[in-house]
């Protein structure tokens, strides 16, 4: 291998450009940012190539890096198929999780189930999903029992899966993989879920410094690294749980980029990508748990701002700025204090 590995990282849309190039710079690395994958290479051209996918670009990217393995690439960092198959199958999820200990699956209803569900108990609610969905699409939710008797059987016998809607905290567990071994992070939270089911994008999401006070988390971590070992997976991979009476159950799995990677990049003060890149390249080793230095938070830019307030922004060593902002801080109260410095700012030059 060259002195300086030469890396091609493949993008499942320019949209991330925004905020992952900061991540990608690493004066090790020789690194080039592309967002259309190449059909073919010279042999010798890049030492790793690694697919930070999209969950619509997933199948796509696995058939590629198939095709690429001839190119004498030293490593090829890419979801297998079968992670693929378990990204777009929430019923292959579902049995997964009920044979991990540590985790619980969501129960699944037939029509006739739902409505029953819905008729026990005021207030109830039962959500169907795309089997093959992520990021909320396609999801719906019904309230009375007569709307299943129609919309609700179209929707199961096309594919979604009807469950109880579960009010509870939603979290998410991040972990990078490659060959066997993988990083795994502190959970971050996303936020109440209720009845009004905001999407998590709107949510204001956190990282607490010390999440290992609460003895549940490691259990779920560890429960994490049986439920993927099987599958192989190779990459960036989000777990969503949501903790609904002290129990919890898994949403969905994500083998692909997560944004809640970033927040899990600035509480533990460490890079996820070029840790993965450098252990692709022989120059590190991925090794279990990462813990938190600082507690950070985020939440999204619900409009733009001007270039010299993002620079103003940008200045203070502890705030992120791209589609979210982003802090860090050593304790909660200097959390809080920042957080409002930042939003009275943004009030005031918006």
């Amino acid at each position: 291998m060259t002195a300086r590995p030469r890396i091609l990282v493949v993008l499942g849309t320019k949209a991330w450009r925004v905020w992952i190039l900061p991540f990608l710079e690493d004066p090790r690395f020789a690194t080039e940012v592309v967002h259309r994958p190449p059909r073919a290479l010279r042999p010798g051209e890049y030492d790793v190539v690694v697919f930070l996918s999209r969950h619509d670009t997933l199948r796509r990217d696995a058939g590629i890096a198939a095709a690429l393995a001839a190119a004498r690439v030293q490593s090829i960092v890419c979801q297998p198929r079968a992670m693929v198959t378990l990204a777009m199958s929430k019923r292959l999820m579902a049995r997964r999780a009920a044979v991990v200990e540590g985790m619980e699956a969501i129960p699944e209803l037939t029509p006739a189930d739902a409505a029953k569900y819905l008729a026990a108990k005021p207030g109830r609610i039962v959500v169907a999903k795309p089997n093959d969905g992520t990021e909320g699409d396609g999801l719906q939710l019904f309230r009375q029992a007569d709307n299943l008797s129609t919309t609700g059987t179209r929707l199961y016998e096309g594919g979604h899966v009807l469950q109880p809607f579960l009010a509870g905290d939603e979290f998410s567990i991040n972990m990078v993989w490659h060959g066997g071994r993988s990083n795994i992070y502190p959970p971050v939270s996303k936020g109440a879920v209720d009845a009004h089911a905001t999407h998590p994008i709107f949510r204001t999401r956190t990282c607490p410094a010390e999440p290992r006070r609460d003895p549940c988390w490691p259990r779920l971590m560890e429960s994490c690294f049986r439920y993927l070992e099987p599958f192989k997976p190779e990459g960036p991979v989000e777990l969503e749980f949501i903790r609904c009476r002290g129990r919890f159950y898994l949403l969905d799995v994500n083998p692909r980029l997560s944004a809640t990677l970033r927040l899990n990049a600035v509480a533990s003060a460490t890079n996820p990508l070029t840790d993965l890149i450098a252990a692709a390249c022989g120059r590190g080793e991925l090794g279990g748990e990462v813990r938190n230095r600082r507690h950070a938070l985020e939440w999204p830019l619900m409009h733009s701002i001007e270039q010299d307030v993002r620079d103003e922004l940008a200045g203070r060593a502890y705030v992120w700025i791209s589609t979210r902002v982003t802090l860090a801080a050593p304790d909660e109260a200097t959390l809080a204090a920042r957080a409002a410095d930042v939003r009275a700012t943004l009030r005031a030059r918006s």
